[in-house]
């Protein structure tokens, strides 16, 4: 199925139902941090960890 191939691709998954949201990060992507005050997210800090 389709979702099933983006759920495996994809290092985040991001649902923005603001005030509550929730994010799904693969094990192999470093520099993800919290969400700041301002709900905004910051994907220039993220790297992908190599096995």
């Amino acid at each position: 199925m389709p979702q099933d191939y983006i759920a495996e691709q994809a290092p985040v998954i991001f649902t923005p139902n603001f005030p509550i949201r929730l994010f799904e990060v693969s094990k192999k992507l470093g520099g993800f941090e919290p969400v700041n005050p301002f709900g905004m997210i910051s994907p220039e800090n993220w790297y992908y960890i190599q096995d």
